[in-house]
Order: structure tokens, then sequence, then C-alpha cells
């Protein structure tokens, strides 16, 4: 089963668990039920319609931690040991953007959203963290079987 958070007590005992799935699904409703109708026409035109957006909220929600599947991010949740592969928002959004257009102003934010999710990103060192990534695409693609 493939973990979202745990949390250990001080003798580093586990305490608590929870699936990814099961965060997600749970983030995912959350965001699409708390929409309050709001418009916005001069930024999103047609696409400002409240199923327009419960729908792009419920994925950005199913996909914000998509990037904690991978064997990084599992492995530190076993051990406590930090690696800069562990680190997942910027995957998750790469994953999400799959799925957009890049004219899809809606489908931006939210990457950016995900991207963001856990504070900046220090992209001081491109081809380290094309490394990475490519890594962590590989091994979450094999992880969720999504093609």
């Amino acid at each position: 089963m493939l973990l979202a958070h745990k949390e250990k007590d001080s003798d580093n005992i586990t305490q608590k668990e929870q699936s990814l799935e099961e965060h997600l699904k749970n983030v995912s409703m959350e965001m699409e039920q708390d929409l309050n109708p709001v418009s916005f026409p001069c930024l999103f035109g047609e696409l400002n319609t409240t199923e327009s957006l419960k729908r792009i909220l419920q994925k950005t929600g199913a996909f914000h931690d998509i990037g904690k599947s991978s064997k990084w991010f599992q492995e530190y949740l076993e051990t406590s040991i930090e690696t800069r592969c562990k680190d997942h928002s910027l995957i998750s959004g790469i994953i999400f953007s799959e799925d957009y257009d890049i004219g899809d102003i809606l489908g931006f934010l939210s990457t950016v959203a995900i991207i963001k999710h856990h504070g900046n990103l220090l992209l001081d060192k491109p081809n380290y963290l094309n490394d990475i990534l490519e890594k962590q695409y590989k091994n979450i693609k094999e992880q969720t079987k999504r093609k």
C-alpha cells in the first residue's frame, strides 16, 4: 500500500498511517465541496462555470500529492531519511499538467498551486532537477500504472 502520511511517536513507532489513495480522494472531495460559486468573467470568460471550477478543483486535489507514490517518498516515510528525490510537489504538478493545453488558464493555475503547495522551489540546479524528475516520473508511472 502506498502511503501519504505516517505519524510516529517519540520511540519511532508508527501510530497512524494514511494511504495515498485515501488522502487524494479526501482532498479531492474537500476541494470540490468547498467551492463557493464565485464569478470572475474578466479572467476566465466561458470557463467560469461552477461545474468547470468543481472539475478542476477535484482534479487538483486528486493529483496534488501523486508524487508521493515514488519509491523515494515511500522510503522516506519508512526511514525518515531525507533525500532530494523524496520531494513530490514539482513532479506532482508535472504529471497533473499532462492533461492540459498550454493556453488553459485554470490548468496552469492549478499546476502552479500543486508545485508550490509546500513552499517555494529553488530551481538553481536545472540539470540536477531534470535528473531527479526523470527518475521520479518513470518510477511514479510504474507505481501508479498510469499511462
